[in-house]
């Protein structure tokens, strides 16, 4: 099979898991408890009022026929609309998504960079002090709460020090960078707003950090034990008594192939953050899709949490589809 075919395979394979997502999350979504009629009206309202309610948003019609016109609406595009704010709930995700990817796609940088030398070093140098020490650090960010860390962070950071912001993607009054790709910090060096540029910066690295610092400890682990599994391989052996270096040795014969389990992890990773940035968007106020489904679960909002729970399921078939082809290019054995 070629690899167009291979991935055309794929792609018409996820329709059957996606129909499977698309019926658990809307039987989920209705299973919890409490009013959505009642939320938006409020406590005084009376029962003609939510009576009203109920029939503009077909609350009042059974779950199958309810079903069955959200599910005519996908078809089309139209996640619907949020009981909250009244506007489409796939227009407001694509507002908020760039400011969830810039953040995803800096704690993942931030968590690759650092777990890959880590890992390394720690396989190189076992059971020495170097190790001791990536030990330690990966068991901290693997068993601290993000909410803590958080906290923290901002308390340490912000109050006491004050060398970073404490939330948001610029400040108030900053007027933000002619809109491209939604990345403030893209946008602003497309505009050659260097002074935009450090300020978007200072914003997004305690986010990033205490995001991507629990995946960074959780992939030097898989990078330190695979990378022990490699060294021990006889083509390494092999490679050393030819007498090439020992960074050479590592590096060129012995990384590439410790990297193939990480690849998988990773790539779940970018999926993980983007879901995962619920926490970290609330604590910190960033405006992303993190902290949109936070309010709209505080509110019922159906529309919301479904739509919100579709992307990150795409976002997984996807990653997950992409984790494939790149093994092929990291090892053709796997082709």
């Amino acid at each position: 099979m070629s690899r167009t075919a291979y991935i055309l395979y794929r792609l018409v394979s996820l329709i059957p898991t996606l129909l499977g997502v698309i019926v658990l999350i809307f039987i989920l979504s209705r299973s919890i408890r409490g009013d959505p009629a009642r939320m938006m009206a409020g406590d005084a309202a009376d029962k003609q009022v939510l009576e009203t309610i109920r029939r503009e948003f077909k609350l009042d019609e059974p779950l199958p026929v309810q079903f069955w016109a959200y599910f005519t609406n996908l078809l089309q595009g139209n996640l619907g609309v949020s009981y909250q704010t009244k506007r489409p709930v796939l227009t407001s995700l694509m507002e908020r998504f760039p400011a969830t990817l810039e953040l995803t796609l800096t704690s993942l940088a931030f968590a690759l960079l650092g777990a890959v030398p880590l890992g390394i070093l720690s396989a190189v140098k076992r059971n020495r002090p170097i190790d001791h020490i990536v030990r330690v650090l990966s068991v901290g960010g693997i068993s601290m709460p993000v909410f803590w860390s958080g906290l923290m962070l901002i308390w340490l950071m912000y109050l006491k020090l004050g060398w970073l912001p404490g939330g948001s993607r610029i400040e108030t009054m900053t007027q933000p960078p002619p809109p491209v790709t939604g990345l403030y910090t893209v946008d602003s060096l497309l505009a050659g707003n260097w002074p935009l540029f450090t300020e978007s910066v200072s914003h997004l690295v305690m986010p990033a950090f205490i995001l991507g610092y629990g995946y960074m400890a959780l992939l030097a682990r898989i990078v330190r034990s695979s990378m022990l599994e490699v060294l021990g391989q006889d083509y390494i052996r092999t490679a050393r008594s030819k007498g090439l270096s020992e960074a050479t040795t590592i590096l060129r014969h012995g990384l590439r192939n410790a990297l193939i389990p990480v690849t998988t992890l990773a790539g779940l990773a970018f999926a993980g953050l983007l879901g995962g940035a619920v926490l970290t968007e609330t604590i910190f106020s960033w405006p992303g899709i993190g902290k949109y489904v936070v309010d709209a679960i505080l509110f019922l909002d159906y529309p919301v949490v479904m739509g919100f729970t579709l992307l990150i399921a795409i976002v997984y078939m996807l990653v997950n589809l992409l984790v494939d082809l790149l093994y092929s290019w990291m090892n053709p054995q796997i082709e």
